[in-house]
């Protein structure tokens, strides 16, 4: 059986669920329970809490930057020592006191 057949036959007979008026009544019971349990967060601690996540996606990109600079910068003078000759060491030394 393919699907447009399943699909047709599907459509010509549909199920009938009676449900007991009581269950839509005990499903919403449940529900406004769950829902008064839980503690409401005021607008107060969603913006203090909005605050420190932006404060800390901050901190976080602060450091990254930061940490990436130093790499480059230890990088690029140990590189910069690696590559000169014995030459060009005695001529900068000559030249910076």
């Amino acid at each position: 059986m393919n699907d447009d057949q399943l699909h047709r036959l599907l459509r010509r007979y549909p199920a009938q669920i009676r449900l007991p008026k009581s269950f839509s009544r005990s499903v919403y019971a449940r529900i406004t329970a769950a829902e008064s349990s839980r503690p409401r967060s005021t607008g107060l601690r969603r913006a203090g809490g909005a605050l420190f996540t932006r404060l800390l996606r901050l901190l976080t990109a602060a450091l990254l930057l930061a940490l990436v600079l130093a790499l480059g910068w230890g990088l690029s003078s140990w590189l910069f020592r690696v590559g000169q000759t014995a030459d060009e060491k005695k001529e900068i030394r000559s030249i910076t006191p």
